[in-house]
Formats: C-alpha cells, structure tokens, sequence
C-alpha cells in the first residue's frame, strides 16, 4: 500500500517557503490542523487533495507517495 511520504512533503513544502497554513488553503483544506496531521502521519489525503498537493509541489504524485512498511 502506498502512503504518503512525509517527510519529503515538508522538506519540499519548506524548500518552497510554503506555510503549513498556504498548502491547507491551496488544497482545499479549511484549517491547518488537518493538514498538520498528513504531515505527522495521522491521516492520509484523498486522491483529490494528494493530487493538489503535487502540483502545489511541482512533482508527481508518485514522487510524494511510498510504500508502506
């Protein structure tokens, strides 16, 4: 099963000098919170918000996912 990596999400999201707050708004979310928990690795995003997240990233959505251990 895939997952996302989230560690490479947050280095990507700080390279870009992006808030947790900006990527929440850019992908639909209504508050950061929810977006924190993606990058904790509480929860994982829909297809529809994963695929947001890669263009807001300028990668792939295979870029940002791997595979769960």
């Amino acid at each position: 099963m895939m997952v996302l990596d989230t560690e490479k999400v947050k280095a990507l999201r700080t390279q870009l000098g992006y808030s947790q707050s900006f990527v929440a708004e850019n992908i639909g979310y209504r508050n950061k919170s929810i977006y924190c928990n993606l990058e904790l690795g509480n929860r994982q995003p829909s297809i529809t918000k994963l695929v947001r997240l890669a263009k807001l990233l300028n990668v792939t959505t295979e870029e940002i996912l791997k595979e769960s251990v």
